[in-house]
């Protein structure tokens, strides 16, 4: 393979490899900061937030230090792949698969009670190869270890692997399931897809450049440094009382106060409604504002179907009804 050739190649060892660091300080990171630290979440479901932040280390600093010193940097279909790995890795240590999978492994023995009676309803039709079994592993789980005490890998080994092939199926179904849809989607509706856009602009190249155009532009860190200072005098000040806080919150309550409608700027909104064609973001607003509508007039008439549930969070059953049924209508 001549240079040129290898030089425009995407899939290379070396991008694979970079992704692969980058997929595994998101996958240690995320835990750790949320369980651990208690702390805002790097990732959360398909919230990318952490590869967006690896993936500006990784053009702004790492590829033009790696051409300085090497004189080789990652090429742009390259920087497409790590994005691509980040994002995929993104949703599997997060809400998205694995905070609710093992929870939900343990739950079933560490929750059950005499009133739910799970002991003799759940328990005995649960394959031992499927949950782990032992009590020790499974209240430490839930309770902690000891301080330097490792993981019991040999309660959870098993089940851990059967769930793995399971979920490894799930992505490939779903991948399949993107590459039906994608003729359609792309070439016929012409579907914008933002999460792609601003990695895209960041890895655009130029020769004799040391950075993406994207990333000279004034005006890219002018809209940078709006919600960085702003975030981080808030996040100071729940360290430390005697930084004040910038506070932007601002509500009005309508439907003899049964609705409270937020008007609080969020900057990451801000960001990928701007992204979106406009019907999309009108579409988005109103039918969010719709159903703050229907939660205040259910209220006002004292009807319900039930409480919040986590499935609806925070909004109520009835709403999250009516959005599924318009997803099944759509797809």
């Amino acid at each position: 393979m001549d240079h040129a050739a290898h030089a425009h190649r995407s899939v290379s060892l070396r991008a694979f490899l970079v992704g692969l660091v980058f997929c595994l300080v998101i996958a240690a990171g995320e835990p750790y900061g949320v369980l651990f630290l208690r702390g805002s979440a790097l990732a959360a479901d398909f919230s990318t937030g952490a590869a967006l932040c690896l993936f500006l280390l990784l053009t702004l600093l790492i590829n033009p230090t790696a051409r300085l010193l090497t004189g080789s940097q990652l090429r742009s279909g390259e920087l497409a792949t790590v994005y691509i790995m980040m994002i995929v890795a993104s949703a599997i240590p997060s809400w998205g698969l694995t905070m609710n999978l093992i929870p939900l492994l343990g739950g079933f023995f560490y929750y059950a009670t005499p009133e739910n009676d799970w002991v003799s309803a759940i328990v005995p039709h649960l394959p031992e190869w499927l949950v782990p079994t032992d009590r020790e592993a499974l209240w430490k789980l839930f309770e902690g270890s000891a301080r330097g005490e490792g993981v019991p890998w040999e309660a959870w080994g098993t089940p851990l692997l059967a769930w793995s092939l399971f979920t490894t199926t799930i992505y490939f179904v779903t991948l399949c399931l993107l590459v039906i849809l994608r003729k359609q989607w792309v070439e016929h509706e012409r579907l914008l897809f933002p999460l792609a856009i601003l990695p895209l602009e960041m890895s655009t190249q130029q020769e004799n450049r040391w950075l993406p155009a994207f990333l000279r532009n004034p005006l890219t860190w002018i809209g940078f440094l709006i919600p960085a200072v702003i975030n981080s005098v808030n996040a100071l000040h729940a360290y430390f009382n005697f930084i004040p806080r910038i506070n932007l919150n601002v509500s009005m309550l309508i439907l003899r106060d049964s609705v409270n409608l937020n008007f609080t700027p969020r900057f990451e909104v801000i960001g990928l409604a701007y992204l979106l064609s406009l019907d999309v973001s009108f579409g988005v607003w109103f039918f969010a504002f719709l159903a703050h509508l229907q939660t205040g007039f259910e209220r006002m008439m004292g009807w319900s179907i039930g409480p919040i549930q986590p499935f609806s969070d925070p909004g109520t059953p009835s709403v999250a009804q009516l959005a599924l049924g318009a997803l099944f209508f759509l797809v």
